[in-house]
């Protein structure tokens, strides 16, 4: 297992302009950890952790969550979406991968999906409009 404190995170979202609606729109990010330890190094170490996909995203019905390569073939992972301020909206335990969410009761806003795995966890967030 990887031994998170001796790592730097970094978390790069990369932005595209939608002329459709006139904003900037998240196109893709990128999760990953890397060690600069060694004084004498030249080289970084480097690892990556895999996203996962929301869509769609912005959404006013359901979502699927697409884990990828976060939990491998026939994996599960923990799901939770919480509010602006921290708060749990929803948990779904052993969470299998593209499951659909129905997001038609959480209010309009913005959330953050995190997804808990045993080797650690990452977020993305996650638009709700009607």
């Amino acid at each position: 297992p990887l031994n998170i404190s001796k790592y730097k995170f970094i978390h790069q979202i990369n932005y595209n302009w939608d002329f459709a609606n006139n904003d900037w729109v998240i196109s893709d990010t990128t999760n990953f950890f890397y060690s600069d330890f060694n004084p004498t190094s030249i080289e970084k170490e480097v690892v990556t952790i895999h996203n996962f996909l929301i869509y769609p995203n912005p959404s006013s019905d359901k979502i699927s969550v697409d884990l990828g390569e976060v939990i491998g073939v026939g994996g599960v992972a923990d799901l939770s979406i919480y509010d602006i301020l921290g708060n749990e909206i929803m948990t779904i335990p052993n969470y299998t991968n593209k499951t659909e969410i129905d997001v038609n009761n959480i209010p309009i806003g913005s959330y953050t999906i995190q997804i808990q795995t045993p080797t650690g966890s990452i977020s993305q967030r996650l638009l709700v409009n009607r």
